[in-house]
């Protein structure tokens, strides 16, 4: 994570996002708060999301540590929309997993694939070279809500 986004950005996302200003940047922007397995201490951080449905998507760098206490799943608190929901969440690690899920998440959300240096074809769909290859340095997490 870059210094800026460390020092200023996040600290201002989340600000925002927990304020009565949260609809100027909710609308695929929320916090999730995640307790550490070890050290018991809560990490809250502003997140990119898709919904659908009852599933929030949330794709992450795997050089990120957050999403690592989700593994074996874990309770979530999730900040959407203003409102705040406990959830359960997991994370998804396999590289065919992260690929399937990346590429759905593509598809819904075609703009994110540019973020992400995936192509589409003629028809729109995510080119699979360049989802397995983005897979390769992401996780996907899930956090289905109640």
């Amino acid at each position: 994570m870059s210094v800026f986004m460390e020092i200023i950005g996040n600290p201002f996302m989340k600000a925002v996002l927990g304020s009565p200003f949260h609809p100027l940047m909710c609308k695929n922007v929320a916090l999730i708060s995640v307790t550490g397995k070890t050290s018991g201490k809560v990490y809250t951080l502003p997140v990119n999301y898709q919904r659908d449905g009852n599933e929030i998507w949330i794709v992450s760098m795997r050089d990120r540590t957050w999403w690592k206490n989700l593994r074996d799943g874990a309770k979530v608190v999730l900040r959407l929309a203003g409102k705040e929901m406990e959830a359960d969440g997991e994370v998804f690690e396999g590289k065919p997993e992260i690929s399937q899920h990346l590429k759905e998440f593509i598809h819904r959300s075609p703009a994110y694939g540019k973020y992400l240096h995936v192509g589409l074809d003629a028809k729109g769909a995510p080119l699979q070279e360049d989802v397995e290859r983005a897979a390769e340095s992401r996780v996907m997490v899930r956090v289905m809500l109640s």
